[in-house]
């Protein structure tokens, strides 16, 4: 018996497989009577059946027990964890998604109902009767034929499910009859009419049309579409489903010059008629006599009536036609229409006359104008001036999917008739309106106005103004008696500030009676001031509308106690604006105050100016220019840093313009706005930075460079020129060509980071850069990271030219250059080591070939152990290089050393005997230590000090020093230095 049995096919790992195998498998258990085998048994027989994928499943599985493998029902719930999950919430919007499509038997369609709601789980929720419910539901919603509906909603609750299917099942059955009966010998009215000449087609046609007793799509008896047995069968001709091969109409396209086409099936030409609300006609004259003709572009012909022919004419006996032409048409539903002839009839609108030829036809019904007369006439042509309008609007339809685009032929196509909308910006703003909720009152509405009042400005054709009615107000105002009237006139006055470019000029007098401790006297000077800011009220210039398509302009000022901006395009105003400055800012050095300008313009115009690819900017502070073209690094003053970080999410590009150029700005940066409006969000609240404390100096050093400088009056003046941008005091004449790099804290002066000073402390710091007894150019290069004054280069060279240690220790001849190692890019991974003598001391140098770094130390014996132990220290301390170059003694020869370069992974190099130039690396290095330790000597100094300051000082070629190159940050010194250049730089 088993052997009989069919096997379930092979599984596959999905959730509708598994499910049909499941299916299969428990009926295969049954039929080949296995249920009562084993459940080891079973998983044999179920492995030998579900195919290779679901064997290598199986091995693939881990089990809680080692006799769960042998568990048929722990198997078969192992493969159910296999599949995918099914999600709920698609499988019920698939069933809610489904509807009944056309043509679709009711019984069919609950059927799959039912199928897609077994895998929505309405079971969890509820039992059965919410399944029936939801069936119910799509079928009604659903249901094309509104008349059952209606008696279906009348039945109310007593109908059930089943009553309601055998119903619309038995209202399918009725049409399917009433269609069978109606297609006989029903009379349908003309509706595009292709004409055939049969007597012609008939001798070229090979194959035979059927008759009327025939079904057009399967070529057999008669009968309903819906039961057809082509329904779903797909023509080998034209690849289209409903129709066979052999009564297929494609072909005859191709064997007869004329063509029998398609009827349009419309939906306004129904069965018994034409629906005339949704018809489209047009009008014409015939003879003097007005005829409004059915517009139909799927009629191959024109057709008119004979009655109304007859009427036209007056040819009652048809004399005038020509009936040597009668074609038999054909109307929907494929009944024969039979002509009379053809005749010829002139049409006329106001465009002219046009000749058009009619097919006289024996049925009582409209006239009709085909498809050739419809071209001919120009009746589908879309106007020109309203093409892109229409695309646009079909466009819009398609992307919201409303209509699709087809681009084959069609078997009907509705009319398009364009009807523009009257003002469809009104009519959107309107519709917009309505959906915030936003009611306009119709007395107070005022359509297509010329300009309009909006709080308290004037909207015309040609830009923005103050409105007349604020103005007049303004005028009028007597003169404030009080504090709190001022006040007020003067925000009122304000409010129009941005018309007013001269405005905190002429006010300059009101606004010194708001100042504190000042007594309220009003004068003759403040009442010429009031009337002369109710003057420039009257004659406000008209601002231009903002336009982001047009370059914009700024234009930036500062004065000494103001900052002013103006937004400019096309060289008109847009807007203006200025604000006073605060204590603290009317401190800044003037170039300071300048690019302080640049970012209140920056951040009052932020709205405008914000993610344009270039806003130009106008200065008249020419410095400008090159600082904002370097990186914020290169600027060493720290307040300027920070102003420049607040103008990096602007495109600038800043342009030099002198300063009688640079009228509007030059008269804002005068102005001072209302007292009562402090700067909000656009004014710029920088911190008062004192940059004293950025000095690496103890408090007492600091305490004395300030004491000595406020005690020097060239400093002093050098101060006020700063903070009043005169320079044209002879005492500050040194200063001149650098005054747009100089800054102050008040009485430390300061060029960049680095500290001006005092003149009674410059010979002090002398000594201190010459320490190490460098050259002029190193001291020159260690003088420039920290202090400054005029001549400072002039004074170093004559110093260490008049330095008798360095002289002392001159080499009388100096040697040529050897050719150098090649020097690595990382720091401390090729060293060089030798030994030296100075005063009876044995010493060890090692050198850093990258950072020209060096390690001194002494040594009270030269063994091959004490050098061990002492390379142990800086290289635990710099890392351990991965090569040293040294020159051919028996310590770095020996075992021991060579033990020690293995165990620590670095390579040992040694020079060729009597070559010790080859180890010239080591070598110079052993001659700066000297030359440091007998200058030191000398001078009586600390040699520890000048290794610092030897080890600090910048390299010629590289401009960095060895500290710099070793830990990427310079070691402090008792010179002082901006704590700034102290922190360390990435690399």
């Amino acid at each position: 018996m088993p052997d009989t049995v069919p096997r379930p096919p092979p599984l596959e790992l999905s959730a509708d497989c598994w499910k049909r195998f499941e299916f299969d498998w428990k009926n295969y258990l049954v039929a080949a009577e296995l249920t009562k085998k084993s459940s080891a048994v079973k998983v044999a027989i179920l492995l030998s059946v579900c195919g290779p994928e679901a064997q290598d499943r199986f091995k693939s599985f881990t089990w809680n027990e080692n006799n769960d493998a042998c568990d048929i029902d722990k198997v078969m719930k192992k493969f159910e964890e296999c599949t995918p999950v099914e999600n709920t919430t698609v499988e019920r919007f698939k069933f809610n998604s489904r509807q009944q499509k056309p043509g679709e038997p009711i019984k069919e369609y609950v059927a799959e109902l039912r199928r897609l709601a077994v895998t929505c789980k309405f079971e969890n929720i509820s039992s059965d009767d919410i399944v029936n419910q939801l069936i119910w539901d799509k079928i009604v919603v659903g249901l094309p034929d509104a008349t059952l509906r209606t008696r279906l909603l009348e039945e109310g609750s007593e109908i059930t499910l089943n009553k309601a299917i055998q119903m619309i099942a038995c209202s399918e059955q009725v049409r399917l009859q009433c269609t069978v009966l109606d297609s006989k010998d029903s009379t349908y009215p003309v509706a595009g009419v292709p004409a055939v000449k049969r007597s012609d087609f008939e001798k070229k046609k090979k194959y035979k049309r059927s008759d009327e007793g025939n079904c057009l799509y399967c070529g057999g008896m008669k009968h309903a579409k819906l039961v057809c047995p082509a329904k779903n069968r797909r023509c080998h001709k034209c690849k289209k489903l409903g129709h066979y091969g052999k009564v297929c109409r494609s072909k005859f396209s191709e064997s007869s010059k004329e063509v029998k086409q398609k009827i349009s099936s419309t939906r306004v030409l129904a069965i018994n008629g034409i629906d005339r609300k949704s018809a489209v006609t047009c009008m014409y004259k015939i003879r003097g006599t007005e005829i409004n003709f059915l517009v139909d572009c799927g009629a191959e012909v024109n057709v008119m009536p004979v009655a109304l022919y007859i009427q036209l004419t007056g040819d009652k006996h048809l004399q005038k036609v020509d009936r040597s032409n009668c074609s038999s048409l054909q109307a929907f539903g494929g009944n024969d229409v039979h002509t009379k002839g053809t005749v010829k009839l002139n049409l006329e609108d106001a465009s002219g006359s046009h000749q058009a030829v009619f097919h006289v036809t024996e049925a009582d019904d409209d006239p009709i104008l085909g498809l050739s007369s419809s071209v001919s006439l120009c009746l589908r042509r879309v106007p020109e001036p309203i093409r892109p309008a229409v695309k646009a609007k079909l466009d819009e339809l398609v992307a919201k999917k409303v209509i699709e685009t087809v681009s084959e032929a069609t078997d009907w196509v509705r009319s398009l008739v364009v009807v523009p909308k009257k003002d469809g910006n009104f009519r959107a703003l309107m519709e917009h309106c309505r959906r915030k909720k936003i009611k306009v009152n119709r007395d107070k509405l005022q359509y297509k106005v010329p300009e309009v009042s909006y709080m308290g400005h004037r909207l015309t054709p040609q830009g923005m103004e103050p409105d007349p009615n604020k103005i007049s107000g303004i005028v009028n105002m007597p003169a404030p008696g009080d504090l709190t009237h001022l006040r007020g006139f003067l925000c009122t006055v304000n409010f129009l500030a941005r018309y007013l470019p001269k405005l905190a000029t002429v006010s300059e007098p009101l606004r010194q009676l708001l100042k504190k401790n000042v007594p309220y006297v009003w004068s003759d000077a403040h009442e010429k001031s009031f009337n002369v800011v109710k003057e420039l009220v009257t004659r406000a210039p008209i601002l231009r509308y903002y336009d982001p398509r047009i370059d914009v302009v700024l234009q930036c000022d500062a004065s000494q106690y103001g900052l002013g901006a103006a937004l400019i395009q096309d060289g008109k105003p847009v807007a203006y604006a200025s604000r006073a400055m605060t204590s603290t800012e009317k401190n800044y050095a003037q170039i300071e105050k300048e690019l302080l300008a640049i970012v209140f313009a920056t951040q009052r115009f932020d709205q405008y100016i914000y993610g344009l690819s270039a806003v130009e900017v106008h200065t008249d502070h020419k410095p400008l220019e090159a600082i904002l073209r370097k990186s914020i690094n290169d600027s060493a003053n720290r307040r300027i840093q920070r102003m420049l970080l607040r103008l990096q999410r602007y495109n600038l590009c800043v342009k030099y313009v002198p300063g009688r150029e640079l009228w509007i700005a030059d008269t804002l940066s005068r102005q001072l706005p209302c007292p009562r409006v402090k700067p909000g969000a656009f004014a710029i609240k920088l911190a008062e930075h004192e940059l004293a404390i950025d000095l690496a100096v103890t408090a007492e050093c600091l305490q004395k460079y300030r004491t000595t400088s406020s005690q020097d009056s060239e400093l002093q003046a050098v101060v006020v020129a700063i903070r009043s941008g005169d320079w044209s005091m002879p005492a500050v004449a040194e200063y001149t060509p650098v005054k747009s790099e100089l800054s102050t804290d008040g009485v430390l002066v300061f060029k960049g980071a680095r500290l001006v000073v005092p003149r009674t402390l410059r010979s002090r710091v002398l000594q201190q850069l010459h320490a190490a007894h460098m050259g002029i150019e190193a001291t020159r290069r260690r003088a420039r990271e920290s202090v400054f004054w005029p001549g400072l280069n002039g004074h170093i060279k004559d110093m260490v030219s008049r330095c008798s240690t360095c002289a002392a220790v001159q080499p009388s001849q100096a040697r040529e250059p050897m050719l150098s190692h090649e020097v690595p890019v990382v720091p401390w991974t090729k060293v060089g080591m030798d030994f030296f003598e100075w005063n009876r001391q044995k010493y060890l140098v090692i050198t850093d070939y990258t950072s020209n770094w060096f390690e001194a130390k002494k040594f009270k014996s030269t063994s091959a152990s004490s050098l061990v132990r002492e390379c142990r220290v800086p290289f635990a301390r710099h890392g351990v290089p991965l090569q040293i170059v040294a020159y051919s003694g028996t310590q770095f020869l020996s075992r021991t050393f060579h033990k020690f370069a293995e165990e620590w992974n670095f390579e040992v190099v040694t020079s060729s005997p009597y070559h010790h130039q080859s180890n010239g690396k080591a070598e110079n290095a052993v001659h700066t230590i000297k030359k440091l330790l007998s200058k030191s000597e000398m001078s009586n100094t600390d040699p520890l000090l000048a290794i610092l300051e030897w080890r600090n000082t910048p390299s010629e070629a590289t401009g960095t020093s060895p500290t710099q190159k070793l830990f990427g940050r310079r070691c402090r010194t008792p010179l002082p230095v901006s704590t700034g250049l102290l922190m360390p730089v990435s690399s």
